[in-house]
């Protein structure tokens, strides 16, 4: 690598996917593809000969990548976690979606990481990835964007040291019913055990708390010229603004307005489904999610 990465912060179903769409837009940039980490394995031989006919087979068949609500297509961005537990890392918390029964165990020992052991399996294992992703695209800097690296985010920067962080919000209520769909999808293609809707919305709920308390103290130690945070909102109102005003922040280079204005006239985010919110579960994400982390 010639630069260390752009980490994307952020809860699950926060807005990163569309963001990390749009940073990769710069052709100094890559990122984690779909196909890279399925097979993150053998990509680096298979990934320029495989694509294409799975592409096809994908469009004959309308195969939807129902995580993203669109039909699958090989080359969107993905998660460089999702890579980690394709490769069959043990210092990965996707292993929690697999077997949500021991979901919490798996957050409390990867995305808090109190373990000296696992901090440094985690950074050794992530580190070789992001090198194979910028090694195949001839050097580039990796845009990473996993959203539990929004509660660890300290070792990251104690291991890239001039990485830079951008951290995305989105209105609570909308996140959390897109994040119930999420773990819907989980469970039924992903999951090899079966939670019930209790389990899932204590997950949901619980996890947002445990992510925004560990953002909110890397957030007072990061130098401010090493993070931007900006609205899901407002990057969709006025994505041009946001992101000069992104570039220009954390000093990263010329901004590629014409590829980023094409990009967003192929392809713009989903529309919010359509959800009930009861009055109860409304009082709950205020006092949990929204009282405690009011930005400043």
């Amino acid at each position: 690598m010639h630069e260390d990465p752009i980490f994307i912060l952020g809860h699950w179903r926060s807005g990163t996917t569309y963001l990390q769409e749009l940073l990769s837009c710069n052709v100094n940039h890559t990122t984690t593809s779909v196909y890279q980490f399925l097979f993150i394995d053998h990509f680096l031989i298979t990934e320029k000969w495989l694509v294409s006919p799975f592409n096809f087979v994908c469009r004959i068949l309308k195969i939807p990548y129902s995580f993203q609500r669109v039909q699958m297509d090989l080359n969107m961005p993905g998660e460089m976690e999702s890579a980690m537990c394709s490769g069959l890392s043990k210092y990965s918390y996707t292993w929690g979606h697999i077997f949500p029964k021991r979901y919490w165990l798996w957050f409390e020992k990867m995305i808090e990481l109190e373990d000296m052991n696992d901090i440094n399996g985690w950074l050794d294992d992530y580190d070789y990835l992001i090198r194979k992703i910028s090694y195949s695209s001839g050097g580039k800097r990796v845009v990473v964007k996993s959203p539990g690296d929004t509660g660890r985010a300290k070792y990251l920067m104690k291991k890239y040291p001039n990485a830079k962080f951008i951290f995305i919000n989105r209105e609570p209520i909308s996140v959390y019913h897109s994040t119930m769909y999420f773990w819907n999808i989980i469970q039924k293609e992903v999951s090899f055990q079966h939670v019930n809707n209790n389990q899932l919305h204590q997950f949901c709920i619980n996890s947002y708390v445990h992510l925004l308390n560990n953002y909110n103290s890397f957030r007072e130690e990061i130098p401010s010229n090493q993070l931007f945070e900006l609205n899901f909102q407002d990057l969709i109102s006025d994505p041009i603004f946001v992101l000069k005003s992104l570039y220009s922040h954390l000093d990263m280079g010329e901004f590629p307005e014409e590829r980023i204005k094409k990009k967003i006239g192929t392809k713009r985010p989903n529309s919010k489904g359509l959800f009930h919110t009861s009055l109860e579960l409304a009082n709950e994400i205020h006092e949990k999610w929204e009282k405690p982390f009011i930005r400043k």
